[in-house]
């Protein structure tokens, strides 16, 4: 009998390797050196050059039980390196050599834009003034760093060579229209989405960059299907958000261009040429599950049936099973209407195991993608880079649970986010208005190791017309009385400044 595992929501762009598109790259620039840090100095020596770590002074410090500290920022835009914070997280993506890693304050777990993860000998912390404090092995997350500590002199030596290479955003998705965005708001911008300008259903983020700083402009594709006027909603990684209505698109073609201010002002668009697509995309299959061999691999648009395509493992793949550690690669038709896909899987194994991916998304990809099968000993998780994990003696279920605006007829819901319970695994149910007594629906994955979530919540104060975040942790179903639940956010207490929940 096959047992049956259903993954919903994920997106391959993160995953796209070699291509011209946003995120993807054309140049490269190397910077290579040694740089010298002494505990209680705000200097650092960068290849000879001496100058102060940041404007605030900040120095390295040591601490018991022996850890050595270097402020963060500094150190690594000395490198060639870039780093963005998030308040609302407590969290930095910091970019070098290619690779990004993201820490959090407090927390030693580190997790790269693959979803892979490592444990840092100390946490990351805040100084009084804002400043991140990390120890010196953090930067040895990333290849071609090195750092050596002088007891003696107390000093920290750092090797680096490092290669950044530059965005060329040239080539996006057929049927899709290119916005080519600039950000003069002021903020760093956390997503973007849109709408039909008589319409409060939003879209999901069409961002591909972590962050959109100030004066950084984005390529954004959006699937207008013939909108002649939309609306735009950034939210911004300090917390608060903005509308753009009415962005008339008329007298645009297949792209435009546009920039955006602060307090809703934007530069009319302006139209602009997109370059073709490339005709076929190239995939690349990997198993790293740890597992059994994968027996049957499908790749095919959202909506239609594997059994009307070709089995890959079969076709392209010159052993009768694609082996752990192994991979195949085919040519897949990207140039189709169809920029969103599943992946099905049948495992070599005694219950002939099956996996569904849904709504893989390869809008942008126009070149390579990769999509590896690990298992990092969790139940059936999906990473935000396409990672499907696997454990193939974990249970799975999943339930339809409504949910609902309980506050008060003064607060509408705008956005509401949810990860299972500590996992920091973002992704957005509902981005449209929710106002009092109104619910939406959504489909929850249940897992032998727990059937905990943790939700973020937007909510609008219409009298004062504020937006305030709020976080629910550990929202439990099994509280549930069946496989239908209701869950009710609310106010803690009259007070109104915390949110909770009721589930029935």
């Amino acid at each position: 009998m096959k047992k049956k595992q259903v993954i919903t929501g994920l997106t391959a762009a993160a995953l796209i390797a070699g291509t011209a598109v946003p995120g993807a790259f054309a140049a490269q620039v190397t910077s290579s050196g040694a740089m010298t840090l002494t505990v209680g100095s705000p200097y650092l020596m960068n290849n000879g050059t001496s100058s102060l770590i940041d404007a605030q002074g900040t120095t390295p410090v040591v601490e018991s039980p022996g850890y050595t500290l270097l402020p963060l920022r500094g150190v690594v835009e000395a490198m060639g390196g870039t780093l963005t914070w998030n308040a609302t997280t407590q969290q930095i993506a910091i970019t070098l050599n290619n690779e990004t890693w993201t820490l959090t304050i407090g927390s030693t777990l580190a997790v790269n834009q693959y979803g892979q993860t490592k444990t840092l000998s100390v946490a990351p912390k805040l100084t009084e003034d804002g400043r991140t404090l990390v120890h010196i092995r953090a930067l040895e997350l990333f290849s071609g760093v090195t750092c050596t500590w002088n007891n003696t002199t107390q000093q920290v030596y750092i090797a680096y060579t490092v290669t950044n290479e530059v965005p060329d955003p040239e080539e996006g998705p057929e049927g899709e229209t290119l916005l080519i965005l600039t950000n003069e708001t002021g903020e760093d911008i956390d997503s973007v989405k849109w709408s039909a300008a008589d319409s409060t259903s939003y879209s999901s983020n069409v961002m591909q960059a972590e962050l959109l700083g100030d004066d950084e402009t984005e390529y954004l594709w959006l699937d207008l299907d013939g909108d002649a006027s939309i609306n735009l909603k950034v939210t911004y990684a300090d917390g608060g958000s903005e509308t753009y209505e009415d962005v008339d698109l008329t007298d645009v073609g297949d792209a435009f261009s546009m920039a955006i201010q602060d307090d809703g002002d934007y530069d009319e668009p302006e139209d602009e040429d997109v370059p073709d697509m490339e005709d076929g995309l190239k995939v690349y299959l990997y198993n790293e599950s740890g597992m059994d061999d994968i027996a049957e691999a499908y790749l095919y648009p959202s909506g239609e049936d594997y059994d009307d395509y070709d089995d890959l493992v079969d076709e392209e793949h010159d052993e009768s099973t694609l082996a752990e550690g192994d991979y195949l690669s085919f040519t897949l038709d990207a140039s189709d209407d169809d920029h969103l896909w599943e992946l099905y899987l049948v495992y070599d194994d005694e219950d002939e195991t099956e996996a569904w991916v849904e709504d893989i998304s390869l809008t942008g990809a126009s070149d390579e993608v990769t999509i590896v099968v690990t298992d990092e000993d969790e139940a059936y998780r999906v990473l935000d880079d396409n990672t499907i994990e696997l454990d193939e003696d974990a249970s799975y279920d999943e339930i339809t649970a409504r949910i609902y605006n309980d506050l008060s007829e003064d607060y509408t819901i705008t956005t509401i986010e949810v990860s299972p319970a500590d996992e920091e695994d973002w992704y957005t149910v509902s981005s449209s208005e929710l106002e009092y007594e109104d619910y939406i629906e959504e489909d929850f994955d249940l897992y032998s190791d727990g059937t905990e979530w943790d939700f973020y919540v937007e909510v609008h104060n219409e009298d004062t017309d504020e937006y305030e975040d709020y976080y629910l942790y550990g929202v439990d179903f099994d509280e549930a009385s069946d496989d239908y639940p209701y869950l009710y956010i609310e106010w803690y207490d009259s007070d109104e400044d915390d949110l909770d929940y009721s589930i029935l």
